[in-house]
């Protein structure tokens, strides 16, 4: 009883709506860069 709300609770992951791929809750996309519609990383320009 005395620990009983330190279980762990299951994580569950959203899909991207412009790459179809899941993502945690309230974080940036790592395949396409993108958060809440915004594109927040710039893709890499070939020199």
């Amino acid at each position: 009883m005395r620990r009983s709300h330190h279980a762990l609770k299951p994580s569950y992951a959203i899909i991207c709506p412009k790459c179809a791929e899941p993502v945690l809750p309230h974080r940036m996309c790592t395949s396409c860069g993108t958060y809440r519609g915004k594109e927040l990383r710039a893709e890499k320009v070939a020199a």
